[in-house]
């Protein structure tokens, strides 16, 4: 499946208080995006076409990410070398404004909104370990668990829509996601796609909970439901020899009811 990281960001936040009191979860557009020798375009739609922007970040040696760092609501690049994290604040060219060490050389990043306080922060996986940390910074893990076989690859993503990031694991074509961040199995397991398809997950229809998506190519397929069936969004976009998906997300925060 091959070493990178997708962003495998979920693209969720916390919302509002309502007027009866409470919190009202938010939800955005999960958006494709590739990253190409260091240059990253994004597209601001699900559907083929060419980049609507693109910059340059990072290098090709670098395991590129996106999350939303500072809790503004928009998903930015972030760049992982060895333990070495860089974040940049914004879709342009520039250097990272937040760059810090965490986790050993050789450790999977993984990223999402463990704490649900908006922003998304670190995490690890090395073999069927999880660490996960709430901020943007050097330090250790403030939760830790086993999940999976040390061969699966890790997602995040809100899969239960409670507004907190939790971790999935896929094997080959198998799903299986957890709706806490402990040790324990999955409470949702499914087939999707095809054993060497890569594994996205993303808000794709705006209704507050994230869903399994698989890049295959160039062609992505973005299924609204995490259970077995076809995608319910389907097209192409990028170049399907040398680029890597990556998932974004951008615009305002949309209310949705329970």
């Amino acid at each position: 499946m091959g070493l990178a990281l997708g962003t495998l960001v979920p693209a969720l936040a916390l919302g509002s208080t309502s007027a009866q009191g409470g919190t009202v979860p938010s939800a955005q557009l999960s958006l494709p995006a590739v990253v190409r020798s260091g240059t990253w375009y994004l597209r601001n739609t699900q559907t083929t076409g060419n980049a609507d922007s693109s910059f340059r970040y990072g290098n090709p040696l670098e395991i590129p990410l996106m999350g939303d760092w500072n809790g503004d609501g928009v998903k930015t690049p972030g760049v992982v070398r060895g333990n070495l994290w860089a974040l940049r604040n914004s879709n342009t060219e520039g250097v990272g404004e937040i760059v810090f060490t965490y986790g050993d050389v050789g450790d999977f990043p993984i990223v999402g909104d463990w704490d649900s306080d908006g922003d998304d922060t670190p995490g690890i996986n090395r073999g069927n370990l999880y660490s996960l940390r709430n901020s943007n910074d050097s330090g250790i893990g403030e939760t830790t668990f086993f999940f999976g076989d040390p061969t699966d690859f890790p997602l995040a993503g809100d899969w239960d829509g409670d507004g907190r990031d939790t971790i999935a694991v896929n094997r080959d074509n198998l799903y299986s996601q957890r709706n806490s961040n402990d040790s324990g199995i999955g409470e949702t397991t499914f087939t999707y796609g095809d054993p060497t398809d890569f594994p996205l997950a993303g808000d794709w229809d705006v209704d507050g909970t994230d869903t399994i998506g698989i890049h295959r190519g160039n062609l992505w397929a973005l299924r609204n439901s995490n259970s077995e069936g076809v995608g319910d969004t389907v097209f192409n976009y990028g170049d399907p020899v040398t680029d890597f998906p990556v998932v974004w997300a951008t615009g305002t925060l949309q209310e949705f009811g329970r």
